[in-house]
């Protein structure tokens, strides 16, 4: 077992951060993050909980567990400029005074952002993960009650009529398989938001 303990960048609330942020790969309650991940192909849990000077105390099977909750928490993304610059706006200044620690947590794969994405098109938050959630029960490996995000691989198996059964729409289904099948979405994660949103809107049923 590995115990690392993390010092977030600019002010960050794991309490904050971790509201609606529960899926089938994690689990996230009264500031307490546990989670199942996936490290050199084989499943491990982790578990972290911010003690009260900030520091974020992880527990992990590996080295590679810690990173991904590092990861995960975007514990290196600092915004505090954001924070000072606009404390005093009209619009903005009451509430990063109430959530000046939120930090939107990210998706372990490239593969799980896009089934959320094309998921939520249309129709209600709440139906939107519950269908994801489903997809991603079906379809990864669990540990420990929760399941490891799913990759491109594990999507790509599936029929488009595969996808429907477990609740998407026929043409999200397709865009999905077909995105799956033919791009390699983690090598995403190495360029910038921007670019990486430029490039998937110009894909057919996303842009």
């Amino acid at each position: 077992m590995v115990r690392a303990e993390l010092r977030p960048k600019g002010p960050y609330s794991l309490r904050v951060s971790g509201r609606h942020a529960s899926d089938a790969t994690r689990v996230v309650v009264d500031g307490t993050y546990r989670a199942t991940v996936r490290v050199d192909g084989r499943p491990e849990r982790v578990h972290a909980v911010q003690r009260t000077d900030g520091t974020i105390v992880v527990a992990a099977e590996t080295d590679g567990g810690v990173d991904q909750v590092r990861f995960a928490l975007g514990l290196a993304d600092d915004h505090s400029e954001f924070v000072r610059r606009f404390a005093k706006d009209p619009l903005l200044g009451e509430t990063l005074r109430r959530v000046r620690g939120l930090r939107p947590m990210r998706t372990e794969t490239v593969a799980q952002a896009l089934l959320r994405a094309v998921a939520g098109q249309l129709i209600q938050a709440k139906r939107a993960r519950e269908i994801e959630r489903t997809i991603v029960r079906a379809s990864t490996p669990q540990l420990g009650g929760l399941h490891a995000a799913p990759t491109c691989a594990e999507l790509a198996r599936f029929s488009p009529a595969g996808l429907g059964r477990l609740g998407l729409g026929a043409r999200r289904a397709s865009t999905l398989v077909r995105l799956c099948r033919t791009f390699d979405l983690e090598r995403l994660k190495g360029h910038p938001s921007d670019a990486v949103a430029r490039r998937l809107g110009r894909e057919r049923g996303l842009g």
